[in-house]
């Protein structure tokens, strides 16, 4: 999403992970949303892995499909993304307030699950503001059992 989406000037672009029925491609339903916060812990804000479900206008999101099939096996493979970020979410990881492309914020936590799954993580958007994040290397923090477990 971009600033004129966020309508937060202070965060021009978030990356999240969707799980999407798509069943009716002219009306898919976001059944679950994976976003990464800040979250204040000792007034220090670490990344925080938040899940909520929302009504999306499709038409105003930038998306890359990362996987597709059957429900039963969708839901397996989101619940394993879903144990990546909780681990992110034990290991406290400061929130940067820094811009680089090495920072940790919602992009770097997207990216960590993604890879974690063994998947390639490729930006949504090839602008600057969109690559702060990408090239984080969150996944190295991650236990070796846990991303044993993340696999599909």
């Amino acid at each position: 999403m971009g600033t004129e989406r966020t309508g937060n000037p202070e965060c021009p672009y978030h990356s999240f992970l969707m799980l999407v029925d798509e069943t009716d491609l002219e009306n898919p339903v976001v059944l679950d949303e994976l976003h990464f916060i800040a979250r204040q812990h000792n007034s220090h804000p670490f990344l925080q892995a938040v899940t909520k479900r929302a009504d999306r206008d499709f038409s105003k999101l930038n998306m890359r499909g990362y996987i597709g099939g059957h429900e039963e096996h969708m839901r397996e493979f989101w619940e394993r993304g879903l144990d990546v970020a909780a681990e992110i979410s034990s290991l406290q990881v400061p929130f940067s307030k820094a811009a680089g492309e090495k920072a940790i914020n919602c992009r770097a936590g997207v990216k960590a699950v993604i890879e974690a799954m063994g998947m390639d993580f490729e930006p949504v958007l090839d602008n600057p503001g969109a690559m702060i994040g990408a090239r984080s290397n969150l996944i190295s923090q991650l236990p070796a059992e846990v991303l044993e477990n993340a696999r599909i």
